[in-house]
């Protein structure tokens, strides 16, 4: 039974530990998005080995996140900022204490 709870827990902190970088990286692109001051190309993601390049006007000023579930959402870039930051610190703060429940 403790074995179930360890490798549930266990599982729990690689999941936390992988989002932490993820929403620090859109934090920084949320911050040069905020500060284009000319139209500019960026690279894209689309999935794992796949990129493309995007034209993204200086007059941006939302951004669409995936919230998962097939759920898409337009928020304006400071909105978009303020919900990852407060999940990258809910995320450090659930790390944190899953690593005191271990």
């Amino acid at each position: 039974k403790f074995k179930l709870l360890e490798a549930k827990i266990i599982q729990q902190i690689d999941s936390m530990t992988s989002k932490i970088p993820e929403y620090e990286k859109n934090l920084e692109i949320m911050g040069t998005l905020e500060k284009l001051e000319d139209d500019t190309v960026l690279d894209f993601m689309i999935a794992d080995t796949f990129w493309t390049k995007a034209m993204v006007p200086k007059e941006t000023k939302t951004v669409c996140l995936w919230l998962g579930a097939n759920t898409l959402v337009e928020y304006s870039i400071p909105e978009a900022r303020e919900l990852i930051a407060r999940n990258l610190n809910n995320a450090r703060d659930n790390l944190k204490e899953l690593g005191g429940d271990l």
